[in-house]
């Protein structure tokens, strides 16, 4: 009995001195009860903001068409001014026709011819072994038809006579004065007027050499033609 009153003695004094001790922090300005409340989890990242571009509905804007201009039919009546640049060109230098003989031209060089008479040398070349009386050809013949060409009565100079089946007669260019064809071929025609139309007439066959003779039908009334640098005039032949 003594000692179950010495430990319960022990255990009042201990809980007496533990409750001193408390009173004793709570004058001494302790902290108040802390109450602990749970927390929730709560998500932390950073949400990703929407970057998608939202797409543009398309407008179309309608498209005018202007008006096309109206178009005035040009007066059949009226004939175009003539350009003068191009007809002092022609005037100066003639121009390239390079076209088959229209039927006046036909009709007047078709024909037998003769050589009659030389008419003179070219300024820029000479054949010096027949100047100056030029080719032994006068008195030599040619004879053109619609269907054959012979210069074969050239006995005079052997290297020019030819003889052509189905030869092609072309008009290579047309001259309008004198000074126009000196400007070409470099021979002063001083026998004839100046204001001159001279048709260059170039002769070539099918599967043959071309001549090297060439034709100038001058003002439809008279035939001139030339080998190498002289130039002669031809008479028509009464068949």
């Amino acid at each position: 009995m003594k000692m179950k009153s010495i430990i319960t003695g022990v255990i009042v004094t201990v809980m007496v001195i533990t409750a001193t001790g408390c009173r004793a922090k709570e004058e001494q300005g302790g902290t108040e009860p802390i109450d602990i409340v749970a927390t929730e989890s709560h998500n932390t990242e950073t949400p990703i903001a929407d970057t998608t571009t939202p797409e543009l509905e398309a407008t179309v804007e309608p498209v005018s068409t202007p008006e096309p201009d109206a178009i005035t039919e040009p007066d059949a009546t009226t004939e175009p001014e003539p350009d003068t640049d191009d007809e002092e060109m022609i005037r100066t230098y003639g121009k390239w026709v390079n076209e088959e003989i229209d039927e006046d031209t036909a009709a007047f060089l078709y024909g037998a011819w003769v050589v009659k008479a030389l008419l003179g040398f070219s300024d820029h070349y000479n054949d010096a072994s027949e100047y100056p009386t030029g080719q032994n050809i006068i008195g030599d013949t040619i004879i053109i038809r619609e269907d054959s060409f012979s210069s074969m009565g050239m006995e005079g100079y052997p290297a020019h006579q030819y003889d052509l089946a189905n030869p092609y007669y072309e008009i290579e260019q047309i001259f309008y004065n004198n000074d126009a064809f000196y400007r070409t071929y470099r021979t002063s025609l001083d026998e004839i007027p100046y204001d001159t139309v001279i048709k260059t007439i170039k002769v070539t066959a099918p599967n043959a050499a071309m001549t090297t003779v060439s034709f100038f039908v001058v003002n439809d009334d008279r035939l001139f033609f030339s080998i190498e640098a002289a130039y002669f005039e031809l008479q028509r032949v009464v068949e």
